[in-house]
């Protein structure tokens, strides 16, 4: 079943170093800090209730290798967000 997107920030949040900046109906932009060297990447969520799926968007601000760290954050959010109940 389809969660309502107001369910994206607290899941965020759990991740840490994630600031909500727009939240709109069916609309999420928000920024992360990577831990270490706190580069800012860019996150967005799209939920299309229609097809029934969140479509996503995670992208380093700087350079073009990020070591995989946005694919991490998106795996373990889809890991959090299908754990919740």
């Amino acid at each position: 079943d389809m969660r309502e997107a107001a369910t994206l920030p607290g899941t965020l949040q759990q991740l840490g170093g994630v600031r909500n900046l727009v939240r709109q109906p069916g609309y999420l932009r928000a920024e992360a800090r990577t831990p270490w060297l706190g580069f800012v990447d860019d996150l967005e969520f799209v939920v299309d209730a229609q097809r029934g799926v969140i479509d996503l968007r995670s992208a380093s601000r700087l350079g073009s290798e990020d070591f995989g760290t946005n694919r991490k954050r998106i795996e373990a959010l889809r890991g959090l967000y299908t754990a919740a109940p």
